[in-house]
């Protein structure tokens, strides 16, 4: 562990126990948030390259925004 994780979370203990739970839940839910980001970059790379080949092969249309 990092010293500034160290030293957040000694800061978090004097902290009241529903603070405590607010703080954890902030952190769980970036860190699931990390996970999913993390899995769909893979997923976006083959969108995209699915993307590149139906432009290259002139199956696409361009957008005409007023």
């Amino acid at each position: 562990m990092n010293q500034l994780l160290e030293t957040a979370i000694k800061e978090i203990k004097k902290l009241p126990f529903q603070k405590q739970g607010n703080i954890a839940a902030l952190i769980l839910d970036e860190l699931r948030w990390e996970k999913l980001y993390t899995l769909s970059q893979d997923e976006l790379g083959i969108l995209a390259n699915e993307a590149l080949e139906e432009y290259n092969k002139g199956e696409t249309k361009p957008l005409r925004f007023k």
